[in-house]
């Protein structure tokens, strides 16, 4: 279920691939009846934390959510999640991984 959110205060969260929030879609049961959404914690905040969802579907392979944000939404994903694993990929020695490296690094420029 993909969709879009018109409500102004949703529309305002940023991504991250380790969420603290999430968007609860509430579709009609009978014809005619609206659409909506919630947004619940998944996590205690604190008055000031920053309320983050995820566009992207979390159980994905990272070079997957970062392809999908790329073309989507148009930007790569730099939440810790990511940047951990990005630091991983960059750090990678020579021992037969850097094809898969490559692979993944050109399936980000796509």
């Amino acid at each position: 279920f993909v969709a879009e959110v018109c409500d102004p205060v949703t529309a305002l969260m940023n991504h991250s691939c380790a969420p603290n929030a999430a968007v609860a879609w509430h579709c009609p049961a009978q014809p005619g009846e609206h659409i909506c959404h919630t947004v619940r914690c998944l996590e205690p905040l604190n008055p000031g934390d920053e309320v983050l969802i995820s566009y992207v579907d979390t159980g994905q392979p990272w070079w997957s959510r970062q392809a999908a944000l790329q073309s989507v939404h148009g930007f790569s994903c730099a939440c810790l999640v990511c940047h951990d694993i990005q630091r991983s990929v960059s750090g990678c020695s020579d021992n037969g991984s850097s094809a898969s490296t490559a692979t993944i690094r050109s399936s980000l420029q796509r």
